[in-house]
């Protein structure tokens, strides 16, 4: 917004910004808009969870004849939004850490179950579990002493 009492020149702040910032005058809010907004911050210390189209139910059960898209748009101006659940929430941020996941391709736990030595030592692998062919670590597969 161009600043006529700073000592920057018109000039130069519509330069920096834009041409038509020097012209906007921003309205104000009606009363009714305010009413408006004052009944939908105490809605939404209530149901939190509400969207526009709620808050517009709402509103006109409590008199106010309004559509929803002004709802939204009074929404957007007092930054007001529904709490729920949003989209991609399982989408990790780039900026966490990623912790490998070190057992991944160890044969330790398949080799102890699968190895000839060791199979009448352990109880049988539950059904379903992925069972290796063939043993790649001899050593654990010693018969305890």
């Amino acid at each position: 917004m161009i600043d006529r009492t700073h000592d920057l020149p018109v000039v130069q702040q519509c330069k920096i910004l834009s041409r038509s910032t020097a012209y906007y005058k921003p309205r104000e809010t009606s009363p009714v808009d305010l009413a408006l907004m004052r009944r939908m911050d105490a809605l939404h210390l209530d149901y939190p969870f509400a969207g526009s189209r709620m808050l517009r139910d709402l509103l006109r059960q409590d008199g106010f004849a309004v559509g929803r898209k002004h709802v939204a748009t009074l929404m957007k101006t007092m930054r007001m939004v529904a709490i729920h659940k949003k989209p991609n929430t399982s989408r990790r941020h780039p900026a966490h850490l990623v912790y490998p996941y070190l057992l991944r391709h160890t044969d330790g736990l398949c080799s102890l179950l699968t190895c000839n030595a060791c199979r009448d030592l352990l109880p049988e692998p539950p059904l379903g579990f992925p069972i290796m062919r063939r043993c790649t670590w001899r050593a654990h597969c010693a018969s305890p002493r």
